[in-house]
């Protein structure tokens, strides 16, 4: 998913992976661009071996997932609280409210989407499609929201190797 995303840097995107939002939970993947801030969150769902009667598609109707023979909810409710919870964030660290758009990853998988929604769901195959609409953010915009998720990213602390003192008893 890092590398797919990738190719958004061509359309001035930023792209950070892993950001620790709370002690329990992170955020997989953050998009900050001209269009917008977009949380990624990537469920990886497995297919049957035999490939028949198009088990290898999955249907978004708004607010389910129907994959061929199960439903889930929690990944698509998880994006939107994921979202919601860094729009909180972006304005408590930058002062500023930027709505963020949840975004949720299904490798693999062909997806129909039967109904819009706020979010948006994707194969991972291809994600310029985040890059299309109008800009919303300012070069100024993007840059103070990207350093304000890049010190979160960047926060484990340096480990030096520390040398052993030793102690000279002959002096």
């Amino acid at each position: 998913m890092g590398q797919g995303l990738q190719v958004l840097g061509k359309y001035r995107f930023n792209i950070f992976h892993d950001f620790p939002a709370q002690k329990n939970f992170n955020i997989d993947h953050i998009a900050v661009g001209p269009q917008g801030v977009f949380a990624i969150e990537t469920k990886g769902r497995a297919k049957f071996k035999k490939t028949e009667n198009d088990n290898w598609k999955l249907e978004f109707d708004g607010e389910k997932l129907l994959f061929p023979g199960w439903v889930e909810t929690k990944p698509v409710d998880q994006a939107f609280r994921q979202a919601k919870w860094l729009q909180k964030w972006i304005e408590n660290s930058t002062g500023d409210k930027h709505y963020v758009t949840p975004v949720l990853a299904i490798p693999g998988w062909f997806i129909n989407q039967t109904k819009s929604s706020e979010l948006r769901v994707s194969n991972g195959k291809n994600f310029d499609f985040l890059s299309k609409g109008n800009a919303i953010l300012t070069e100024k915009q993007i840059g103070t929201i990207s350093f304000q998720i890049e010190k979160m990213c960047r926060n484990v602390e340096p480990k030096a190797y520390k040398k052993k003192e030793t102690t000279n008893s002959n002096k």
